[in-house]
């Protein structure tokens, strides 16, 4: 899996199933510190009693009766012998846990911070799921195309970008259908701010090209347009490179944005 390194502005590989072995334990103490550290308003979570049953139950091993080692190796051990998606799993899992007794954002503290010190490109996010981690200024703009898309005219780009991140963010990410939806969605966005309705990209781009917004800027959407079609729109069997598929969906936001902005 390749993603953009957190929070810089060039893509770097980071194959996930590689990281090395002592982050589980990490993950592990990640996880204790933010279940037994005191706080103002609310107790401890038992991670005996609490934590480990949903933690086996996840992965699909027989929870211990009898524990006769420390749980905290108990679980490490666990962990250690399944794929990289199910630790993700357990993260994911845990978070209602935690949000129950009111620790939430200090279980997502604990956990990004582990994530961050081995550079992989996920967060947990606010709403207990893991999101990709894009450089600030596009993952800014993410957030920026959603806070426009609140305009009921764009309601229907909203559920399409959505979508896309959605797929953008799944385990394994599923780059054509995150690919197509942004792409969709940024189409659909020209529509209504050019008054298109039902018209195709191309149609978008000549209106934008006739306005004559920014010189070279109907080349650009003309190009993409032309490559969507030749590869993830209409069933085109292209794979994409992983890094063109981070390309694709940044782009798309800006120009979602673009158009969202129009005037």
């Amino acid at each position: 899996m390749f993603d953009f390194a957190r929070g810089q502005g060039a893509p770097v590989a980071r194959v996930v199933q590689d990281a090395p072995a002592a982050m589980r334990m990490q993950l592990v103490a990640a996880i204790y510190r933010a279940a037994e550290e005191p706080v103002f308003d609310g107790g401890r979570i038992s991670v005996a009693k609490e934590l480990y049953p949903k933690i086996s139950l996840v992965l699909g091993v027989r929870p211990v009766a009898v524990m006769h080692d420390a749980y905290a190796q108990r679980i490490g051990r666990d962990l250690e012998g399944v794929p990289w998606p199910m630790v993700f799993e357990v993260v994911v899992a845990l978070w209602e846990d935690f949000r129950r007794h009111g620790r939430s954002e200090m279980y997502r503290a604990a956990v990004n911070g582990v994530f961050a010190m081995h550079g992989i490109a996920w967060d947990l996010g606010p709403d207990g799921n893991l999101h990709r981690v894009l450089p600030e200024p596009a993952h800014a703009a993410v957030d920026e195309m959603f806070a426009e898309l609140a305009d009921p005219q764009f309601a229907h780009v909203r559920a399409l970008a959505q979508a896309a991140q959605d797929h953008y963010d799944a385990r394994p990410r599923r780059d054509r259908d995150a690919c197509r939806n942004i792409f969709d969605a940024m189409e659909e966005a020209g529509r209504v701010a050019l008054g298109l309705p039902g018209r195709g990209f191309g149609d978008v781009a000549g209106a934008i090209r006739d306005r004559n917004l920014a010189p070279g800027l109907y080349p650009v959407l003309d190009k993409l347009n032309g490559m969507a079609h030749q590869t993830f729109r209409h069933g085109n069997p292209v794979d994409l490179p992983p890094e063109v598929v981070d390309f694709v969906y940044v782009t798309c936001v800006g120009g979602i944005l673009m158009f969202a902005r129009l005037r």
